[in-house]
């Protein structure tokens, strides 16, 4: 933790702005914002609006806010989250601030102290970061690319993702109404009798037991139209426990050949007497 001390006049509270404050910190503040080494342990100062310039854009007008109102109100504290770059190596990381404002039993003006913690580390920590973006975009683009409809179910029986295959197989518009219509893109019923919803239930419990379930399914689309499947679920680890894989392989064209070649055989049959 780098520690730091913030003081500023009655006057530049009462405006509104402490720009022209200054604050004071410790060599570990001063390697965070990535300074030169000054070559002595004294502690260093800038001015609040030198300071100013390290906080990201998108988060400046907050921290000024946070850091004007323990002033106006001596007593307060707050904890912030907030990115500020490390100027030598110029990199953008996360810290929190940990801040306490006083009154100054002389001057009577008010000063806050504070602390500031790295939330992340570095050049490092971004690298590792950026793999493990590429290694879930990379896994993306193939779950997508899988020729058969994919969704995932946790442990509550919740169907919580799915991919662009399963779109395209319900003429769907996005992931979150195949997520939102799921219950819809099966009948009532199955072809055997049996409650779509019960048997799905049946099926998900068999394969977190047992670790796979393959079956035959009926699916719609959301106009009723019919779309015989084979469901293949597989059960993966995830964290410290387990979700099922289901995989969906559309048996329209199969079924198709299939009854051609049925009526292929039923002519040859009545031909030959």
């Amino acid at each position: 933790l780098g520690l730091w001390k913030i003081t500023a006049s009655s006057a530049m509270v009462n405006a509104g702005s402490v720009a022209e404050g200054i604050i004071r910190f410790d060599d570990r503040c001063r390697r965070i914002l990535g300074l030169p080494d000054p070559g002595h342990e004294l502690d260093q100062e800038m001015s609040l609006e030198e300071l100013t310039d390290f906080y990201h854009e998108e988060d400046r007008t907050r921290v000024r806010a946070e850091t004007l109102k323990l002033l106006a109100e001596p007593g307060s504290s707050s904890s912030i989250e907030y990115r500020i770059q490390n100027r030598a190596e110029r990199y953008w990381q996360w810290v929190r601030s940990f801040c306490k404002s006083f009154i100054d039993a002389d001057s009577g003006e008010a000063y806050v102290w504070g602390c500031i913690q790295q939330l992340q580390g570095g050049p490092a920590f971004q690298s590792i970061l950026d793999q493990v973006r590429a290694a879930n975009e990379r896994s993306q683009i193939m779950l997508d690319a899988t020729p058969l409809c994919c969704n995932f179910w946790d442990e509550n029986y919740n169907n919580i993702d799915c991919n662009q295959e399963a779109v395209k197989l319900f003429d769907l518009h996005d992931k979150r109404e195949y997520l939102d219509n799921f219950h819809r893109l099966s009948p009532e019923f199955q072809p055997d009798g049996q409650l779509s919803s019960e048997k799905a239930l049946e099926k998900i419990r068999e394969a977190f037991d047992q670790g796979r379930s393959v079956f035959k399914w009926m699916h719609q689309k959301l106009n009723g139209e019919p779309i015989p499947s084979e469901i293949t679920l597989v059960r993966v680890e995830r964290g410290d426990g387990y979700i099922v894989l289901g995989y969906t392989r559309d048996l329209r064209e199969y079924e198709r050949m299939m009854a051609e070649m049925r009526e292929a055989d039923e002519r040859t049959r009545i031909m030959l007497g």
